[in-house]
């Protein structure tokens, strides 16, 4: 299945410190347009 290019990278974030998951998830959702699903610390 092809998806829409108009839909968005959903991305799961699994980083043990706070400031990098931080970090990543601006970096992802800035830079690629990505959404951000949910975060783990473990």
């Amino acid at each position: 299945m092809i998806k829409d290019k108009s839909e968005p990278i959903r991305i799961f974030l699994v980083e043990d410190h706070h400031i990098m998951r931080h970090g990543l998830a601006s970096l992802l959702t800035v830079e690629l347009g990505a959404k951000i699903v949910g975060e783990a610390a473990k």
